[in-house]
C-alpha cells in the first residue's frame, strides 16, 4: 500500500513540474495560501456526461485507492440520484457545484500530503 501511494505522490508532483496543475495564491486574513486549481478544463464542462469525465479523472489524481474508489462510487451514485434531471439551469447549478465540490476534495487531499 505504501509503495501505490508513493507512486501516486510522485505522478502527482511530476503533473505540477510539468504544469498540469495550476497552483493559486490567495490572501486570507493576512496570510498567503497556496491551493490546488481544478484539473485543466474545468471551464469547458458544459453537459453531465463531460462533468462525469472529469470527476472521475479528479478521482484518479486522489492519494490512494482507497480514497479514488470512495469517490467514484459517490460521483457514480449522484449520478444515478440525478439521472432525471431535465431542467437547463438546475443541470448548469449542478456542474458548477461539483466542481467546486471537486476543488474543495483536491484541496483537502493536498494539504493532508
Amino acid at each position: 500500500m505504501q509503495g501505490e501511494a508513493a507512486d501516486d505522490v510522485l505522478g502527482f508532483q511530476k503533473g505540477m513540474e510539468q504544469g498540469f496543475v495550476e497552483r493559486i495564491e490567495e490572501y486570507w486574513m493576512g496570510q498567503k495560501v497556496s491551493r490546488m486549481a481544478p484539473l485543466p478544463g474545468a471551464e469547458l464542462v458544459q453537459r453531465p456526461l463531460q462533468l462525469y469525465r472529469y470527476l472521475l479523472r479528479c478521482c484518479r489524481r486522489l492519494p490512494t485507492k482507497g480514497i479514488q474508489q470512495h469517490y467514484k462510487h459517490a460521483v457514480r451514485q449522484s449520478f444515478r440520484v440525478h439521472s432525471d434531471e431535465d431542467n437547463p439551469e438546475r443541470i448548469q447549478q449542478i456542474i458548477k457545484r461539483a466542481i467546486e465540490d471537486a476543488d474543495w476534495i483536491m484541496n483537502k487531499y493536498k494539504k493532508q500530503n
